[in-house]
This record gives structure tokens, C-alpha cells and sequence, in this order.
């Protein structure tokens, strides 16, 4: 999907582990996807505005690609740093 490969990026989710990570939430191991997820959807829409529609199929594009991005930064497959 080319929104997801535009908007959720290494960046994107470094942010989004900083925010939750400063909240509070614990971003060690898989059981922090739903909030990975929903930060990184809230994130992209906010910062996207009128450019990305807010639809169930823009979050669930963005929704993926946080999921497999994490999954992979967990597994230390890409270098968050």
C-alpha cells in the first residue's frame, strides 16, 4: 500500500515509541501492538490532515505496516536508533 510505505516509516515509529514510552507504556515485547497501532494511526492522520483520508481502510493499511515495522524492530531487524 502506498500510504503505508509513505507514512509509516523508521522515523514515524521512533516517534511513536519515544511518545508512549514517555506515557508510560512499556514498549518491550508484542503486547504493545494495540498501543504501536493506534498511536501510529492517530500520529499519521494528525500529521497527514486532508491528505490521507481517515477511512477504515487507510487505518487498517497503517495498521499493518506498524505491526510488521515493530515486529521487526523487536526482532532487531531495523535499527531504531
Amino acid at each position: 500500500n502506498d500510504l503505508a510505505r509513505e507514512w509509516v516509516t523508521q522515523e514515524r515509529l521512533r516517534h511513536v515509541v519515544d511518545a508512549l514510552t514517555a506515557s508510560g507504556i512499556a514498549v518491550r515485547d508484542e503486547r504493545a501492538i494495540p498501543d504501536i497501532v493506534n498511536q501510529m494511526i492517530q500520529d499519521v492522520l494528525r500529521e497527514a490532515g486532508d491528505e490521507v483520508p481517515d477511512t477504515r481502510e487507510n487505518r487498517r493499511a497503517v495498521g499493518h505496516a506498524a505491526v510488521t515495522l515493530f515486529k521487526a524492530f523487536l526482532r532487531g531487524e531495523r535499527s531504531l536508533v
